[in-house]
């Protein structure tokens, strides 16, 4: 974790895999998702990391993921308008792939 919070971007990475624990629950409602999605948004894009950048690490990857999976039609549009102008390079990356799919 010492080697992690080095990162230009750790307290991001950090805060989204925690949203990310708990939005991956099944027993979630619509309710309960919906505000966990609001901070992940925000938290995506509220900082001078891009999502892409985000997307690109392995233990990040999956964050960008539940975000595109629990996102609502709008927030689903400006993930991949932001993923977009990468998606060449987003798509030969081992973990970050699974966000193009």
């Amino acid at each position: 974790h010492e080697r992690q919070s080095h990162r230009r971007h750790a307290d991001v990475v950090k805060e989204s895999k925690e949203l990310w624990s708990q939005l991956r629950l099944k027993t979630n409602t619509e309710e309960q998702t919906k505000p966990l999605m609001e901070k992940m948004m925000e938290l995506l894009f509220n900082t001078e990391t891009t999502v892409s950048e985000i997307a690109l690490q392995h233990d990040a990857s999956r964050t960008v993921q539940a975000a595109i999976q629990f996102a609502d039609t709008e927030q689903r549009r400006k993930l991949c308008k932001a993923l977009s102008p990468q998606l060449p390079e987003i798509s030969k990356v081992q973990y970050a792939y699974f966000c193009v799919l």
